[in-house]
C-alpha cells in the first residue's frame, strides 16, 4: 500500500485520484487525512511499485503545501501512468531489438560500474519517455546503436534527443555487426537480458522493474530478433558542446511540431571525450 499525507482536510467535491488494478481512497487516521493506493492483485505488484516510484519523484521534485494541488498533480500523475502501463509488448523490430542492445550494454558496462546494481535503473530515463536515454550525476546519455553498413551515421528521432536541459550531455553510439551464426564472441539480446538479470538478482534480489522496463520496451525471449547473434565493433561517446550538428527546440521555425534528422558522425571527431565519471577502460 501506497499513502501519502495531505496537509488539510480534502475537498469533498473533488475528482479522485485513481488507477486501473488499484484501491484509490482518502481516508482519515487521527486526525490527518492521507491519500492510499492499494494494490489489488499482488501479480502486478512490479507496475504497481513503477507506478510509486513515478508518483514519490515527481512529487518530491514539484512539491506543494496545498493538499488541493497534490492531488490535483497525482491525479495527472496516475492518469499518464495509465496510459503507461496500457501499452503492451507488440514483438521486437530490428531495429528496437539493437537499440535495446544499446542501452543495456550501456547500462551494465558504464552506469553499474558508476552507481551499482541498486541505483542502475534510476538513472535508466528511456523506459519512462525521457528526452535522453540516460542521467548520471550532472549528465544525460542519449544511446544509438548502428549496423556496420551505417558505422558513420546515426539518425535522431526529435529535437529533445541532443538537448540537455542544465546538464551535461553526451551521444553514446554503439555499432555492431550481424551474422548468422553464433561466434564465441558475438552477444543476443536474449543472452545479454539474462545475464543483467542474473547479475541484478544476485545483488539486489529484485528484478521485477527491470522486467516491467523490458516488456514496455516490446522485449519477449521467444521473439526471433533477441536471438539473432551480434558482434561489437565500436563503443564511442562524444560530448554535446559548442557547435557539435544537432537541431534543439528552439531552432525550429513557429509551426514545425517534430523533425528527424541524421548526423554525419565524420565530422565530429573532436567531440569525441569520454564522460569524466566513467570507470569503464
Amino acid at each position: 500500500m501506497y499513502m501519502l499525507k495531505l496537509s488539510d482536510a480534502p475537498e469533498s467535491d473533488r475528482e479522485q485520484p485513481s488507477i486501473n488494478g488499484c484501491y484509490a481512497t482518502l481516508e482519515r487516521l487521527s486526525n490527518d487525512w492521507y491519500f492510499c493506493l492499494r494494490l489489488k492483485d499482488s501479480r502486478e505488484w512490479a507496475i504497481f511499485k513503477l507506478a510509486c516510484q513515478v508518483l514519490i519523484q515527481t512529487l518530491e521534485d514539484h512539491f506543494s503545501e496545498s493538499s488541493k494541488d497534490t492531488l490535483q498533480q497525482v491525479t495527472r500523475i496516475l492518469k499518464k501512468c495509465t496510459i503507461f502501463f496500457k501499452k503492451h509488448s507488440s514483438g521486437l523490430t530490428r531495429s528496437s531489438a539493437t537499440g535495446l542492445i544499446g542501452e543495456l550494454l550501456f547500462l551494465k558496462n558504464y552506469i553499474v560500474p558508476k552507481v551499482g546494481w541498486a541505483c542502475s535503473l534510476n538513472c535508466w530515463k528511456g523506459p519512462t519517455g525521457a528526452p535522453q536515454d540516460f542521467a548520471v550525476d550532472d549528465t544525460v546519455v542519449e544511446i544509438k546503436t548502428t549496423g556496420a553498413a551505417d558505422t558513420n551515421k546515426v539518425t535522431i528521432s526529435n529535437a529533445e534527443q541532443l538537448n540537455p536541459l542544465n546538464a551535461k550531455g553526451f551521444l553514446f553510439v554503439l555499432t555492431l555487426s550481424s551474422g548468422v551464426t553464433q561466434k564465441e564472441d558475438s552477444i543476443t539480446l536474449c543472452s545479454l537480458v539474462k545475464e543483467i538479470e542474473a547479475e541484478m538478482y544476485n545483488a539486489t534480489g529484485d528484478t521485477s522493474l527491470l522486467l516491467v522496463y523490458l516488456n514496455q520496451l516490446g522485449y519477449t525471449p521467444d521473439a526471433e530478433e533477441a536471438h539473432r547473434p551480434y558482434q561489437i565493433i565500436s563503443e564511442t561517446f562524444y560530448a554535446l558542446r559548442d557547435n557539435f550538428p544537432r537541431i534543439t527546440p528552439e531552432m525550429l521555425p513557429v509551426g514545425i511540431s517534430s523533425i528527424k534528422y541524421t548526423i554525419d558522425l565524420n565530422v565530429c571527431q573532436q567531440y569525441i571525450t569520454l564522460p569524466d565519471w566513467t570507470t569503464h577502460e
